[in-house]
């Protein structure tokens, strides 16, 4: 099963720096799930699971993140090559990341730049809509 998280409509639980340069980001991640490419391919299942993300040699600006606060635009650059929207993984990238954020609090941008980045989904998936071949949605069971 192929996985996808949107950044717009996550929301954001936690985000931790350390001194030491590494950091993570743990969203509500609103998600998409299909045997192709989500997002692009039906079938598919949306709903919503914790994702992470975990950066090394990271540096952040902007201002702090709110508890909770609801991602409302973002895009990841993986060296040059942006991502907007739709984040597939799992990734492991291992040379130059930058990932720029605006959350629905206050529309200012936050941005953090690291030397590596991986993403995987934790705990349980959460359906909420199915998306049937024929374009179709219904709630999931």
């Amino acid at each position: 099963m192929n996985t996808a998280m949107e950044l717009h409509d996550s929301r954001i639980l936690q985000f931790t720096q350390s001194p030491d340069g590494t950091g993570d980001l743990l969203f509500y991640g609103h998600v998409y799930r299909s045997e192709g490419t989500p997002g692009s391919h039906l079938p598919q299942t949306s709903g919503w699971q914790n994702i992470r993300m975990c950066f090394t040699e990271m540096k952040f600006t902007g201002e702090p993140f709110e508890d909770n606060a609801f991602v409302s635009e973002g895009q990841l650059w993986l060296a040059d090559k942006a991502n907007y929207g739709l984040l597939t993984f799992p990734i492991e990238f291992l040379r130059g990341v930058r990932l720029v954020m605006a959350t629905a609090n206050d529309f200012a941008d936050r941005e953090i730049r690291a030397e590596s980045i991986s993403i995987r989904c934790e705990g349980d998936f959460e359906p909420e809509s199915f998306w049937h071949e024929d374009g179709t949605v219904t709630p999931a069971a």
